[in-house]
This record gives C-alpha cells, sequence and structure tokens, in this order.
C-alpha cells in the first residue's frame, strides 16, 4: 500500500519485501521509516483524493485520471461509499502523524482468536522502493496486463471506463516507485495460506478507509 498526495501525474509508495516468516496477503500496504523508528501498516497507497460529501461520480464520468481534492470527514458512510482506488499520486512527502493514524487503524481491526499475528513494514528507502518497483513493472507487463486486455471488462463496465482503468493501473507499474511512503502487511506463520489471510484483510480495508478519511487516496 503505497501512500502520498494526488495529482494529475502523482506517483504512489510502496514498501519493500522484507518479511521474515510472514507473507504479503493482500496489495493495499504502505508505510514510513523516521531514522530509527519505523511504522508498519498493510499496504496500500494514498494520496488526497475527492472531497466528503461531493456527488461521487458517475460511471459515465469517472475516471481514473480524476485526482480528488483533499478533504477530511467523519462521516463512516460517506468515506465507505466515496473510497476508491487511486493509481495516480504525488511524491510529497507525507507527515508521521498520518502515516501513525493510519497504521493505528489497521491495529484497531479484528483478527481471528484477536492473535494480531500481522506485522506491517513501512518503506521509503528510494533504492529499495526502484529494486522491487522493476519487479512489479515486469510482473505487470509479462502477466498481469496481457491477461487484462486479453479479457472482457467487468459486468456493468463499459470497454471505453475499461481501458481507462488499465491505463492508469498501467502508470501506477511504470511510477510505483516514486511514492513517497510504501506499507507491507506481512502474516506470521509458517505455512501461511490465501484464508489465513482473513485475519489481516481487516486491518487494510481499515488503513485504507482511514486514508480516506483524512483526506488521502490509496490503491
Amino acid at each position: 500500500m503505497g501512500v502520498g498526495s494526488v495529482t494529475d501525474a502523482a506517483p504512489m509508495l510502496q514498501a519493500p519485501i522484507i518479511c521474515h516468516p510472514a507473507v504479503v496477503p493482500a496489495f493495499p500496504s504502505f508505510g514510513m521509516t523516521q531514522g530509527s523508528q519505523q511504522f508498519s501498516a498493510p499496504q496500500a497507497i494514498l494520496a488526497p483524493t475527492c472531497p466528503i460529501g461531493q456527488p461521487r461520480l458517475t460511471q459515465s464520468r469517472a475516471s481514473e485520471d480524476d485526482m480528488p481534492n483533499e478533504n477530511h470527514s467523519n462521516d463512516l458512510f460517506e468515506i465507505i461509499r466515496t473510497t476508491r482506488s487511486i493509481r495516480r499520486l504525488k511524491p510529497d512527502p507525507l507527515p508521521n502523524e498520518l502515516i501513525r493514524k493510519i497504521l493505528e487503524a489497521g491495529v484497531c481491526a479484528p483478527s481471528g482468536g484477536n492473535m494480531q499475528r500481522w506485522r506491517f513494514l513501512v518503506v521509503r528507502d528510494p533504492k529499495v522502493k526502484e529494486t522491487v518497483g522493476a519487479l512489479y513493472k515486469r510482473a505487470w507487463d509479462e502477466q498481469v496486463a496481457p491477461r487484462y486486455r486479453s479479457g472482457e471488462p467487468a459486468p456493468g463496465t463499459s470497454r471505453e471506463r475499461f481501458e481507462r482503468m488499465l491505463a492508469a493501473a498501467e502508470y501506477l507499474a511504470n511510477h510505483i516507485h516514486e511514492a513517497p511512503v510504501w506499507i507491507i502487511p506481512c502474516l506470521e506463520g509458517a505455512s501461511p495460506t490465501r484464508t489465513s489471510g482473513s485475519s489481516i484483510y481487516p486491518a487494510v480495508q481499515n488503513m485504507l478507509l482511514a486514508a480516506r478519511a483524512l483526506g488521502l487516496g490509496a490503491t
């Protein structure tokens, strides 16, 4: 999960894949390291989004290139309704206070047996992001993009809207290393499975909603 400000051509963040005996169950994740102090949380990409309280774009108007304005809100249902994937983020640095709030929202999420077997990696090192970003782009070019482009749009989605989404996703693949912060959610366990990730997915969603509430976009 990357964190950053949103603009016409904003980059996004991500964290390094250093999960020791852990697993990254979900893409949303973001994080940041300051000196010897490190905060961690599930992966997601953040940046200012559309103002809470304004009508959400309809299918005919919505675009992956529409970068909403920054705004804060305490209206939970409005936050849920207006949260969407933002793939174009600015490289502007984010205050530690905002990152901490997002991470705190993540650890407030429920987990199986309340075991809280999660760890959140926060990454800002440019070299790490460039290295991982190159692998991300390679996976997009060789595996993900061809599969999506050869398929059909989701039900209810026009081909034009589908192409806009793919263009935004490709932009992310090309610029993911520019995001100021990455957060990678890791789940402890020797033999992690997709279902075991259910104990960390709620934390990821909590962080995405918290980012939206703080006027940040994420993906």
